[in-house]
């Protein structure tokens, strides 16, 4: 995403996330610095206040990031199928 974009930010999408081995990630790309307060302040007239307190970006997503397994995914690579395959076999589907 950095390829197109100068500011990148990732959100958490449940509460828990430092919890579980699997999440899913709000991916946001701008050309503009990323503004906490609007964001804060967006975020507390939705169902969903909890999420501008875990808006990840600079160095504490550039750290978390380096901890694990990047996996470029293109328009032309996309293996989802291959990447939800030990979700399926874990739950017993």
């Amino acid at each position: 995403m950095r390829a197109t974009f100068p500011y990148v930010a990732a959100l958490p999408v449940i509460q828990n996330y430092t919890d579980v081995v699997r999440n899913t990630w709000v991916l946001i790309g701008s050309d503009w610095p990323i503004d906490q307060t609007a964001h804060e302040n967006a975020a507390l007239v939705t169902p969903r206040p909890d999420f501008a307190a875990h808006l990840w970006e600079g160095a504490r997503l550039d750290e978390f990031m380096a901890r694990g397994r990047a996996i470029l995914l293109t328009d032309e690579f996309a293996p989802v199928d291959n990447l939800l395959a030990p979700v399926f076999e874990e739950s017993g589907f």
